[in-house]
């Protein structure tokens, strides 16, 4: 699935017309990118978490030449799904569906009308 897709998906469950859709996705992420930005971490629930972690600065090797060079400190960026979307990935269509339902029961009574 792409962004147009996303969007396209929204729209339809949402009843919105996709420039309202693309505008609240586009937001939603603007929103968690600002707090990765404050190094704060963002959680979702059902859906999974977006934490920030500060790697140490430390000595790596160039594997062309072989010699020491220094990696500067950063912070990387990781994602942990929650337990439903686990579970989604590893089921069949019909019982994610009935996953959703319990999560969310008015996504899965949109998506039975289409």
């Amino acid at each position: 699935m792409n962004r147009n897709d996303l969007v396209n998906a929204v729209a339809h469950s949402t009843g919105l017309k996709a420039r309202d859709a693309d505008d609240a996705i586009v937001r939603t992420l603007h929103e968690i990118m600002v707090s990765i930005s404050k190094h704060e971490g963002v959680a979702l629930m059902g859906f999974g978490s977006f934490h920030v972690k500060k790697k140490s600065a430390r000595v790596g090797r160039n594997p062309r030449t072989g010699e020491n060079i220094e990696i500067p400190a950063k912070y990387s960026i990781s994602f942990r799904p929650g337990k439903l979307m686990k579970e989604m990935a590893n089921a069949s269509p019909k019982v994610a569906l009935s996953n959703l339902a319990v999560a969310n029961p008015n996504a899965v009574r949109k998506a039975n009308k289409t």
